[in-house]
């Protein structure tokens, strides 16, 4: 009878032992898993600490200030440069209010001369548009307005039509490309004025683009 105790005694024993051996071996994963998840843990938030850190205190790859410094201080003293020299060389002139008042007792005056010239103009295809609004020129130093200068339709210049106190009234023309500035011409007419003599200043203002409408339209004609 002994020997069945024993043997269900060393039974027990073992059971006891295999139970205590695979929970000691749960709780040893449960911990290796737990600490594992841990350094898993605190090695994304020293990593997202390290990218946020870079992200505030870096600029981003090929934007650094050393790079873009010098360009913007450039651009800097190119403005501060161009407003300096604006401000001592060239400084704004008054408003003449009687310049302006003057202007659209003038106009008739203009758009006779304007209408004599294009009739002129005609066999050459060259034209000038109709006026803009009247406005003060840069530095108020005339009041007046713009016009376009076409070749067969198509605008190749400005012409500004100023009258100022001291110069009388002044035909500007500028082309639109720098190829062409031979086209590029100011005359001048004095009072008293009058439609043939703002005509006569104008055709000498128009006269290189006139020359050049002219030999266009002849090598045109001749090619074909």
């Amino acid at each position: 009878m002994w020997w069945i105790v024993a043997t269900a005694s060393v039974a027990l024993i073992a059971l006891g032992l295999g139970l205590l051996i695979r929970e000691g071996l749960s709780d040893g994963l449960k911990s290796r898993s737990v600490a594992a998840q841990q350094r898993a843990s605190d090695r994304s938030e020293k990593n997202a600490g390290q990218s946020q850190e870079t992200t505030a205190g870096s600029p981003p790859s090929g934007a650094t200030n050393a790079n873009l410094a010098p360009s913007v201080e450039r651009l800097q003293a190119i403005v501060a440069g161009a407003e300096t020299e604006t401000a001592h060389s060239v400084p704004a002139a008054s408003r003449a209010p009687a310049v302006e008042s003057q202007w659209p007792h003038l106009k008739p005056e203009i758009e006779q001369a304007v209408a004599s010239i294009n009739r002129l103009m005609q066999p050459v295809a060259l034209s000038i548009a109709g006026s803009g609004a009247s406005t003060w020129s840069l530095h108020n130093r005339g009041f007046g307005d713009y016009r376009r200068i076409l070749i067969d339709g198509r605008s190749i210049a400005w012409l500004r039509m100023e009258l100022s106190s001291d110069a009388g009234l002044a035909f500007k023309l500028r082309s639109h490309e720098a190829a062409d500035a031979g086209l590029n011409r100011t005359s001048f007419a004095t009072a008293p004025f009058s439609a043939t003599r703002l005509a006569n200043t104008l055709a000498e203002c128009l006269a290189p683009a006139a020359e050049y409408s002219a030999t266009r339209r002849t090598g045109r004609a001749a090619a074909t």
